[in-house]
């Protein structure tokens, strides 16, 4: 019997660069846990991204989140 995802995150886990570092921008940035998963959303109008990270081997070092007012 196949498993039936029950998360609200995509699991697509995207390429975190090798120098570790995740840059977040855009509108309504919303970054959660889930099930011991980091949840993130980000971009602006009909590019958003939404993924998640694993707790363990994801390879982030930092998160730097740019808001819609530039800070």
């Amino acid at each position: 019997m196949a498993a039936t995802q029950t998360l609200s995150c995509s699991p697509a886990i995207p390429q975190v660069p090798k120098h570790g570092v995740l840059t977040l921008y855009g509108f309504g940035i919303r970054v959660s846990m889930q099930s011991g998963h980091l949840c993130i959303e980000d971009g602006i109008g009909p590019e958003r991204r939404k993924f998640r990270l694993p707790r363990v081997g994801h390879g982030l070092r930092r998160l730097v989140l740019i808001g819609n007012d530039g800070l």
